[in-house]
């Protein structure tokens, strides 16, 4: 597949000093949100203008259907890409609320089907949150060593 250099503690405290100075420079971190939106949309292009070469290293590096693994990582990583672009570019980071919770703050978490975990993903398609779904789909992959043949 590749050959990659091993790092260690210090490659990791260059790395993170590296992503604090990115967002601390202004240059990314202050950028304006059209600016980032540009730049996640540009992601997505080259993105999904190389799937093909993603999905064939992938099913090389797991010893997975090329079907398979674009069915179950490219092809979700690509829309869950194009989503969160499309929602930085247009979501209403502000607004007005009115009402008896306008002046108390947001209301509290809600408790999900998984014990106290709060359940924060209200909006958000089901392609982007793994969860359940993705165990299902994960079961009847080629990463399941005992398949049921019906």
């Amino acid at each position: 597949m590749a050959t990659v250099p091993e790092g260690g503690r210090a490659d990791i405290d260059r790395a993170v000093a590296a992503a604090v100075a990115a967002q601390e420079s202004g240059r990314w971190g202050r950028a304006p949100l059209d600016v980032r939106a540009a730049a996640l949309a540009r992601l997505a292009e080259v993105y999904e203008a190389r799937k093909d070469e993603i999905a064939g290293a992938m099913s090389t590096e797991m010893g997975c259907p090329r079907a398979h693994v674009a069915a179950m990582h490219v092809d979700p990583a690509a829309r869950a890409l194009r989503y969160y672009t499309g929602l930085a570019a247009t979501y209403p980071f502000t607004e007005r609320r009115e009402g008896a919770r306008a002046n108390r703050g947001p209301p509290p978490p809600r408790r999900g089907l998984r014990g106290d975990r709060a359940v924060e993903r209200a909006g958000v398609p089901q392609h982007a949150q793994g969860g359940s779904g993705t165990r299902r789909g994960l079961r009847g992959s080629c990463s399941s060593p005992r398949q049921k043949r019906r």
